[in-house]
């Protein structure tokens, strides 16, 4: 399956579609430490949030300048700006490579990427680890250019069946084989 959307756009899809279990694992580190991946998708939801704000719902041309009869009172009301502006930095993760940076990237974010996946790479065998960082590699190289990632795929780095438990099943599941360990070693 190519993947036809260009930048970081192109590169989260592609690792979204082909490397799953990876993508659930660096998704929140990206967004911790590599928020600039989503930068034009929060600023076109700031703007138009601050643009629904300071819209005039007023619909006759000649402006009202006189006092309300009735000031109401703002204490209080309505959900906090700065709150809701906030929640909307942090992509879904359903949705955050549908929602990244289509443009060429430079070489501070692409470095923090390859450095944030590599880290987790670590995880796997070698071998493998070698083969999907060179993908990751090669398609973080057409992102900082603005480009699609490429059409070849790597073997997946991690099962989605792991993945698929989330952080809690995975703590759990973590848990369990280091007590494995542990009476094995006591045994």
């Amino acid at each position: 399956m190519d993947v036809m959307a260009t930048g970081m756009r192109g590169f989260l899809q592609k690792m979204r579609d082909t490397q799953p279990g990876l993508y659930q694992r660096v998704l929140p580190q990206l967004v911790a430490y590599a928020p600039q991946i989503w930068s034009d998708h929060v600023q076109s939801v700031r703007g138009a949030t601050l643009g629904l704000l300071a819209q005039d719902d007023d619909d006759d041309e000649t402006p009202d300048y006189s006092a309300p009869a009735v000031v109401p009172d703002l204490t209080g009301a309505g959900p906090d700006l700065d709150s809701a502006l906030d929640d909307l930095d942090v992509p879904d993760v359903d949705t955050a490579a549908d929602v990244a940076n289509t443009g060429s990237t430079d070489t501070t974010l692409t470095n923090t990427v390859s450095n944030i996946v590599n880290s987790t790479l670590a995880s796997v065998p070698s071998d493998l680890a070698a083969v999907v960082g060179q993908q990751i590699d090669t398609d973080l190289g057409n992102a900082s250019q603005g480009l699609a990632p490429s059409a070849t795929t790597a073997p997946s780095a991690f099962s989605t069946l792991s993945s698929g438990l989330g952080t809690t099943g995975m703590l759990l599941v973590g848990g369990g084989v280091l007590l494995l360990v542990a009476l094995a070693a006591a045994g």
